[in-house]
């Protein structure tokens, strides 16, 4: 699970460092014309275009928040 949102992060994650339990919180970025086509390639619903460019649409509004820096409290890690 990715968590963007800083304050929902904060609740998930605090009570987990907490207990010292070791964990990673990953952001896969990527390059914005790759999302792109995929996003495009997507039918959430199958046979019901609606609904699925519903998804598709909301998909395209949120593009910036997996292309752009790493959400506050995170750092970049090329592998």
């Amino acid at each position: 699970m990715t968590v963007l949102n800083p304050a929902y992060a904060a609740e998930l994650f605090t009570p987990l460092r907490r207990t010292g339990a070791g964990f990673r919180h990953l952001v896969l970025h990527a390059a914005p014309a790759a999302l792109m086509q995929r996003i495009e390639a997507s039918w959430e619903f199958p046979g019901d275009p609606v609904r699925s460019e519903a998804v598709r649409a909301h998909h395209r509004r949120r593009v910036a928040d997996y292309t752009g820096p790493p959400p506050t409290g995170c750092t970049r890690t090329a592998m």
